[in-house]
């Protein structure tokens, strides 16, 4: 029975620690997701300005340096759902 309470135990302690760590990287998903949809929004922004001729040079480097900020919120956003995706069928 002592055994048996044991291994009960380790079960619950490991389940709460995987739910834990699946609601941490939900948030974070939901974060980069927000971000994401950010920066979006000010790329079209940008890029109407670029395809008017109206753009600036600032406004150009941003544009430049928010679409490469948008590859690494897509591949972090890919790789957060994957192990989101693993940890269910997991559970």
């Amino acid at each position: 029975e002592k055994y048996q309470k044991e291994l009960l135990s380790n079960a619950v302690s490991k389940a709460e620690s995987s739910k834990a760590a699946y609601d941490e990287t939900r948030q974070e998903l939901d974060s980069l997701n927000a971000e994401l949809e950010t920066t979006t929004q000010r790329i079209s922004e940008l890029q109407a300005l670029s395809d008017a001729g109206t753009i600036t040079l600032a406004e150009e480097s941003e544009l430049n340096k928010l679409k490469l900020q948008n590859e690494e919120l897509q591949r972090q956003i890919t790789l957060n759902s994957n192990w989101l995706m693993n940890r269910v069928k997991l559970l």
